[in-house]
């Protein structure tokens, strides 16, 4: 009938949470933003508004240097030397290779 609750199966059932585009990541920070712009600085909510800020510019920047690190390996081993493939993945590492 359809009055009756849902079955426990359709209750736990829910859609798939959609994955953040950038732009709908940057437009929730912006409306955060917004909605509490009339809050004292000091207080907890700003400071958490702050932090998200700081940390939604800080994944920017490393995703852009990820990209441009991407593009600079893509189509190495085509580029350099096997040699100097091996150097280039050990200092990615820490690591030095000796000199022969």
């Amino acid at each position: 009938s359809p009055s009756s609750p849902p079955s426990s199966s359709e209750s736990r059932s829910s859609p798939p949470t959609p994955t953040p585009t950038p732009q709908s990541l940057k437009q929730h920070i912006l409306l955060q933003y917004r909605t509490h712009r009339s809050l004292p600085p000091q207080s907890p909510k700003a400071h958490a508004l702050q932090t998200l800020a700081y940390d939604y510019y800080i994944l920017k920047k490393d995703l852009k240097e990820r990209a441009r690190l991407y593009e600079l390996d893509a189509g190495a081993e085509d580029k350099l030397s096997p040699k100097e493939s091996s150097r280039r993945a050990a200092a990615r590492a820490g690591l030095q290779l000796p000199k022969l």
